[in-house]
């Protein structure tokens, strides 16, 4: 299970190739999201190959791998190892098990955060987390474009939430005319590094602000500058909260 949640493992076409011989088919209909294909896998299956001599030694390797790449005392110079460089994006393209990018600027993000946790850079990731992610396009019967938003479960994307030690989500507030919206923390690893995801969508929210972080590149003018102020000022509270020296 460690491994699905780490989207180092994309990048691994062994680890891939390993998730999908437990199941191709059911790989493919998670969306090539082993953390959720995990979940809804068979015990018959699972029991199954844990009796193949090959899939064992084979993950045992790659478990091996994964732990020596965790704690690989490689990092690239940087005069201050305490101090983190923070990257800001609308989104992070990482992998299709977690859809919340649209395009060239997401993998462009993305790779910068994978490329970092190669060198070893004390890089951290800071972005929203869409409810509805990026619309997929369908075709009606005329040819016309249909926009299609998905609904995501959370709990069952590679991504965990940022507690505080009494086991509560960690939360922070920023002020909006004549109201404040309070914005949860969401937490996903890529390798050595943490990309932190902000949401907006809390029943402690008036309804609209709700609806802050539910697309990616949607809405109008207001809507994406309401984005830009979670993201950047939620963003530096958050990394505040989690005392991170930027």
């Amino acid at each position: 299970m460690p491994l699905s949640l780490n989207l180092y493992w994309p990048r691994q076409e062994e680890v891939g190739n390993l998730f999908r011989r437990l199941d191709p088919l059911l790989f493919e209909e998670c969306g090539q999201n082993p953390y959720l294909m995990l979940q809804r896998i068979s015990p018959w299956r699972l029991e199954e190959v844990a009796k193949e001599d090959f899939f064992v030694n084979r993950l045992s390797w790659l478990w091996q791998e994964y732990q020596d790449y965790l704690n690989s005392s490689s990092t690239h110079c940087w005069p201050e190892p305490s101090q983190h460089i923070a990257y800001f994006s609308a989104e992070f393209g990482l992998s299709q098990a977690l859809p919340m990018y649209a395009g060239g600027l997401g993998f462009l993000a993305g790779d910068h955060l994978k490329s970092a946790s190669d060198l070893g850079l004390p890089l951290v990731g800071v972005s929203l987390i869409y409810r509805n992610g990026y619309f997929r396009q369908s075709l009606d019967k005329q040819g016309w474009q249909q926009e299609l938003y998905p609904d995501y479960d959370y709990y069952q994307l590679p991504l965990e939430e940022v507690l505080l030690p009494e086991g509560i989500p960690l939360t922070v507030t920023v002020e909006f005319p004549e109201r404040f919206v309070r914005v949860k923390l969401w937490r996903v690893r890529v390798g050595r590094l943490f990309l932190y995801l902000l949401d907006t969508d809390l029943e402690e929210n008036w309804m609209p602000d709700r609806g802050i972080t539910d697309k990616l590149s949607g809405g109008d003018l207001e809507k994406r500058l309401q984005q830009e102020i979670i993201l950047g000022i939620g963003g530096m509270r958050a990394l505040a909260v989690l005392n991170l020296k930027i």
